[in-house]
């Protein structure tokens, strides 16, 4: 995504664009009965999708299931190029890189002009040398080398080692979630949640291949893994004109259903 549209989407219209845009109904209607039942629903397969309801298993989930909309897994994930910025003082200082999370922190915000949320920026910056040892414990293997990414100011980025692992590690990661049991439906969208007036999310309308849908009951919780809206093209307009017939880079399945279902 151009730095441009980025910072537009940043812009204060964006809260009043996607309410304009949320659908008429509050949610999807109770159901007289659910079609289904798992302890854990994840929409969306890519990396967040995947690796929250790896979490899941390994929190003792028994039944978690990950729905995707489309006919092939991953998201923006999957053209991601799998690298990684994590200050990891183990690669970095053989190589003469003297760096740290409070660095990472300052030049984050730096990027983002101050509009980022200190606090989310430390969870992120704290959190990125755990996250690649948790990818490790998985089978990622790293380069020794540290790289400047593209758009980022420092040498902190991590290259994966294999080709099959650019496409974000993605297929070793939706492989780990199968292989503890999670189960991936595709071309199974996200329609709506479903709650009690007010109350908690207790599932979700999920479409089916042949246009029906079909109520799943998540009794520990639903989560919402469906990426941005980069790629529709409507909402994009709707938060600036000038967005109007820019292309996208993103996945073709970043419409911001998640986003939408979770406002209406």
């Amino acid at each position: 995504m151009p730095t441009t549209r980025r910072r537009l989407f940043q812009s204060a219209a964006l809260g009043a664009g996607l309410f304009a845009l949320a659908p008429d109904r509050a949610g999807a209607r109770m159901p007289a009965r659910w079609d289904e039942t798992v302890d854990v629903l994840v929409a969306g397969s890519g990396g967040a999708g995947a690796a929250s309801a790896i979490a899941a298993r390994e929190a003792g989930s028994r039944s978690v299931l990950i729905v995707e909309k489309l006919a092939r897994t991953g998201g923006n994930t999957r053209l991601s190029g799998g690298y990684f910025n994590a200050v990891d003082p183990k690669r970095q200082r053989p190589l003469g890189i003297e760096d740290s999370v409070e660095k990472f922190i300052a030049q984050t915000l730096a990027a983002g002009r101050g509009r980022a949320k200190p606090e989310l920026v430390r969870i992120l910056c704290e959190g990125a040398l755990p996250a690649l040892h948790w990818l490790e414990s998985i089978g990622v293997r790293w380069k020794d080398e540290c790289i400047t990414l593209q758009g980022s100011a420092f040498p902190r980025g991590h290259v994966p080692t294999e080709p099959s692992l650019r496409s974000g590690c993605i297929d070793l990661l939706l492989s780990h979630a199968r292989r503890l049991g999670v189960e991936i439906r595709l071309e199974h969208p996200l329609l709506a949640l479903v709650r009690e007036g007010s109350g908690p999310v207790l599932g979700a309308e999920v479409g089916l291949p042949d246009g029906t849908s079909r109520f799943i009951r998540a009794r520990r919780g639903v989560v919402l893994a469906t990426g941005g809206f980069a790629a529709n093209a409507r909402m994009c307009t709707a938060i600036d004109p000038r967005l109007a017939g820019l292309p996208s880079t993103n996945s073709p399945g970043s419409t911001g259903d998640g986003m939408l279902a979770a406002i209406s």
